[in-house]
């Protein structure tokens, strides 16, 4: 009679324990990828660029195309973005608050099908307006992104000329 009720137990353990092993077979392990954003591209003249109504980034035009008007387009190397060509950015389109984008923001944009909205099919003086020079690095070495597939590249900062799109804060009016 005492065999029963312990046959039982033990086919209640061996149940409790076959659910938890197989729940810690999956915890931690990622299920499938969020889906991406919908895309929420909006042009604001007044505000200097394109805004991202997902994150509230506005993202100004590539340096490349945007100084041509100047007649000084070039392809830099990020210490001559960051020192000369964002102060002169700043100055020029009236806003102080421009930077350059980190690599997760140009993740983001891609994502959010930045080239398919903002710079497919339109002329560009530069051969590649879709990468641009991120803020992440360090003295030796530097990221760059590509704001149509969202991959980041390492080079070394003084060897790479390339443009370069600064973003900034949308703060509504």
């Amino acid at each position: 009679m005492l065999k029963r009720p312990i046959l039982v137990l033990a086919s209640m353990l061996a149940v409790i324990c076959l659910a938890a092993s197989s729940s810690s077979l999956t915890a931690g392990k990622p299920g499938s990828p969020p889906p991406p954003p919908t895309p929420n591209w909006t042009y604001l003249d007044a505000e200097g660029g394109w805004l991202d109504g997902n994150t509230g980034l506005i993202w100004g035009l590539n340096t490349y195309d945007y100084f041509a008007q100047f007649g000084t387009e070039t392809l830099t190397s990020y210490d001559y973005a960051k020192d000369t060509l964002l102060p002169a950015y700043r100055t020029s389109t009236g806003f102080d608050d421009w930077r350059m984008p980190t690599g997760a923001e140009v993740k983001q944009a891609a994502a959010s099908q930045y080239y398919q909205y903002v710079l497919e099919g339109v002329p560009s003086g530069v051969c590649c307006p879709e990468i641009t020079w991120t803020s992440d690095g360090n003295a030796t070495w530097r990221y760059y992104g590509n704001l149509e597939t969202g991959t980041l590249t390492r080079t070394m900062q003084g060897r790479s000329y390339i443009s370069t799109t600064f973003v900034r804060k949308y703060i509504a009016p």
